[in-house]
């Protein structure tokens, strides 16, 4: 394969070389026992390779084999390994480009390769039902490629679908014409497609629309209303949040116009702010979770950004018998990026109740959290309910045991440092600790906002696809209705 003069296989380790020819004379055959054995012997080479282009290369080879698995069998461990492996892709291209490890034309080869995992990655998060992460791939891989025409494609059919599914007309008619708009830009790149079927499919469903609604919505720029905010310290909160995409607000996702920079996502059942009686506990519940998602947000922000007190008086009369090779931080800004932290997680299990409550799993008492909800040993009802495919699938990035978590490859670091800061020892330290520890983890304050910011971004996503699953059961709930009073 070349790109210009450049000849990848100049780059790549030839065991990887290998591997990848074999994938590519397998895809065509169907041949699943044949495939399956290619996957194992690819990753017999993990640990093995050193450079990141090759390792980029592998786990790419590894994702696309366990995607062209999953076509063949429709198993969803097939999934979860596609996506475990193409994310572990990804991390090893965002580590090498921060540590500058790509030189030369490694820089443009790791370009190519990753703007094709970026594509493939939301293809898989898509077959998920995790349609927000989906998104931002394809948008990964334009801003690297922005001529790439099957992340066009791929990104418009999924707004097209992810507008579907909204209760709200505003953020319909929006992400709609986001949608349309990437139709356009397929149309503008189509030379480049390599699955003409995949723009047909586009237009069949545009079809779907009015030509008035095309015409006089969807062909049209869009101005969004005008929007200020009164305070500085709250248009730079705002502003800086927007960066990384963290309110309640489907639109953000493609339109960072200020005047979304607002958590106003709110449940179906709220008619002209009006709640049925009887779901009155639901609305005061996703109230709660809305305003300590914001808090926890919030919280973050002030941590990353230093603008927490740096010796607030109430320090003042506490004895503290610092070791000074421990290195350790007592600090305020420490002890608010912990409640972040730890906040965020409880909000999940907040949503874990909320599910249980709504849709009648079932689970008592201190059974219940986020992760039980959807655990595959409870034979939980949840597993059934096709409108909340989203959570589960969320569910599998914060799970704590190695032996489950095959979609996130941060995920047992993200719940051992919250084992850690609620149950355990973990010191926040300035610098790296000079003695030996014998139960003490240490961390930095740096690894305690990344990972927050991480939690954000899901506990966002988890949010707003909770409205949608509540949209989408009363729906159902009304065609049902409708049935049985024939």
């Amino acid at each position: 394969m070349k790109d210009g003069k450049i000849t990848i296989s100049d780059y790549i380790d030839e065991s990887v070389l290998n591997i990848s020819q074999q994938y590519d004379n397998l895809f065509a055959t169907g041949d699943n026992e044949k495939l399956f054995e290619v996957i194992k012997e690819s990753e017999s080479l993990i640990g093995t390779i050193k450079k990141p282009l090759s390792e980029m290369q592998l786990y790419y080879d590894i994702g696309t084999g366990y995607g062209e698995l999953r076509k063949l069998t429709q198993s969803e461990v097939h999934l979860e390994k596609e996506i475990f492996h193409l994310r572990k892709a990804v991390n090893i291209f965002e580590s090498a480009k921060e540590k500058r490890l790509f030189l030369d034309k490694e820089e443009i080869i790791s370009n190519y390769l990753i703007v094709l995992i970026y594509v493939n990655l939301g293809n898989a998060l898509r077959s998920a039902q995790r349609h927000i992460v989906a998104i931002d791939n394809y948008f990964y891989a334009l801003n690297i490629n922005p001529t790439f025409s099957m992340a066009y494609v791929n990104l418009s059919s999924t707004l097209f679908e992810y507008a579907a599914m909204q209760e709200d007309d505003i953020y319909r008619n929006y992400l709609n014409h986001a949608a349309y708009y990437y139709y356009k830009k397929t149309k503008e790149y189509a030379d480049n497609i390599h699955n003409p079927e995949a723009i047909k499919s586009l237009e069949n469903y545009i079809k779907g629309f009015s030509t008035q609604y095309i015409t006089q919505f969807l062909e049209k720029e869009i101005e969004p209303p005008l929007y200020s905010f009164n305070l500085e310290d709250e248009y730079e909160y705002r502003k800086y949040c927007n960066l990384f995409r963290l309110f309640l607000n489907p639109i953000i996702d493609i339109l960072p116009n200020q005047c979304f920079w607002i958590d106003d996502i709110q449940m179906p059942f709220v008619k002209n702010k009006i709640v049925p009686k009887e779901l009155t506990e639901y609305y005061e519940l996703f109230s709660q979770i809305k305003s300590e998602y914001a808090y926890s947000r919030y919280l973050w922000y002030k941590t990353v950004n230093e603008k927490v007190e740096e010796h607030p008086f109430w320090e003042n009369d506490i004895d503290l018998a610092i070791c000074r090779k421990y290195n350790a931080d007592y600090s305020y800004r420490d002890f608010i990026a912990r409640v972040a932290y730890k906040t965020i997680y409880s909000v999940f299990d907040r949503i874990g109740y909320f599910v249980n409550q709504y849709w009648e799993i079932g689970l008592k008492g201190n059974r219940i959290s986020f992760n039980s909800i959807f655990n595959d040993k409870n034979k939980s009802k949840a597993l059934s309910i096709r409108e909340l495919a989203p959570l589960y699938w969320i569910q599998k990035d914060l799970s704590e045991s190695e032996s489950v978590c095959i979609t996130n490859p941060n995920s047992t670091k993200l719940a051992k440092m919250r084992n850690d800061m609620v149950h355990n020892a973990l010191r926040t330290v300035t610098k790296k600790v000079e003695i030996d520890l014998k139960f003490t983890n240490t961390v930095f304050i740096e690894e305690i906002e990344n990972n927050t910011l991480e939690l954000l971004k899901l506990l966002r996503e988890c949010i707003i696809s909770l409205v949608i699953a509540v949209h989408t059961k009363q729906q159902k709930d009304i065609c049902n209705r409708k049935k049985s009073s024939k």
